[in-house]
């Protein structure tokens, strides 16, 4: 909510429409824009063309859920890692900081359920990127995390759960920001029959212009 601020520094496009569609739906003054980029991206892309490539003898998997109602963390975890931990894969779980500020004791009891699995690792220090770059697959939510994997690995698969709305009761603008400037395109993947919350795959790009 941006309602009660002056000056706006915009990490693309999309913040700038969606300031000026709220400006109109909820009759505010006009703010001053500032296009000011999204320096975490581009330090992520820096750091990621730095990197030494290790080879790998399987693949990694990286869950990298959100924290809103109904995350990958709260409706699906277990069932997720009971699919797909096997030999093949290496797979890493890295919860959302705020999610560990907010439910700690939750993240506690998922880690000690899946204690003494050797190809399962959970990322509870957030310092670093290693996951993000050395994964070659990344499960997730709403979380953001998808976006920031797109601009520096492969596609990603996305889980369908309940869209974020940090907003409350407000009212829903004509413009909906799509983050980073970035078009996602859908098709089904799991179907909620087989224990899920119907995931779905998706490619990112970046939008024309």
């Amino acid at each position: 909510n941006t309602d009660n601020f002056d000056t706006v520094f915009c990490t693309g496009p999309h913040i700038a429409n969606e300031c000026r569609a709220s400006e109109e739906v909820y009759k505010t003054n006009e703010k001053k824009l500032v296009e000011f980029g999204y320096p975490l991206i581009d330090a992520l892309i820096d750091s990621y063309e730095k990197q030494e490539v290790e080879k790998k003898d399987r693949k990694q998997i990286l869950i990298g859920p959100s924290w809103q109602e109904d995350n990958l963390l709260d409706s699906c975890v277990d069932k997720l890692i009971d699919e797909l931990y096997c030999d093949e894969y290496h797979i890493i779980v890295r919860p959302h900081p705020e999610y560990m500020k907010r439910y700690k004791p939750r993240m506690d009891k998922i880690v000690e359920r899946w204690q003494g699995h050797e190809d399962l690792r959970f990322e509870l220090d957030f310092s670093g990127n290693e996951s993000i770059f050395g994964s070659d697959i990344l499960i997730t939510d709403w979380s953001g995390t998808a976006y920031e994997f797109s601009f520096v690995a492969v596609p990603a698969q996305r889980s369908a759960g309940v869209m974020k709305a940090m907003k409350g009761s407000r009212k829903c603008l004509k413009v909906l920001a799509d983050e980073f400037g970035l078009q996602a395109e859908y098709r089904s993947l799991f179907k909620q029959e087989k224990g899920y919350e119907a995931y779905e795959y998706f490619r990112i790009r970046r939008s024309a212009g």
